[in-house]
């Protein structure tokens, strides 16, 4: 998508790290305009609640968004903050990512 953006940094929205997550649950972000933002829950707290996350996949057409809903993963209650995005570039979302790269 030419002109669309991409999330480059996100975190456990203050207050909503959910509860029964386990290191390595997907999170899919949900934002209007925005698709196939997927996280990965790198470490948990006590309860399951999340204390870091990584990005899968930035998605097409994120903007800078706080509380944004998640669905996936074994917990419940998770919202993320979109802190930072970037052009989308085809090549880092697609190949890279997915480890097709060289």
């Amino acid at each position: 998508s030419v002109g669309a953006n991409t999330a480059s940094a996100v975190n456990v929205h203050s207050g909503a790290a959910g509860l029964n997550y386990v290191a390595g649950d997907t999170a899919i972000v949900t934002l209007a305009g925005m698709t196939g933002c997927r996280l990965n829950v790198a470490s948990v707290g006590g309860s399951g609640s999340v204390t870091a996350l990584t990005i899968n996949i930035g998605g097409v057409g994120a903007t800078v968004a706080s509380n944004c809903a998640t669905t996936g993963g074994s917990g419940t209650g998770l919202a993320v903050d979109i802190t930072a995005v970037v052009p989308y570039n085809w090549y880092t979302n697609t190949i890279a990512l997915a480890g097709w790269a060289d």
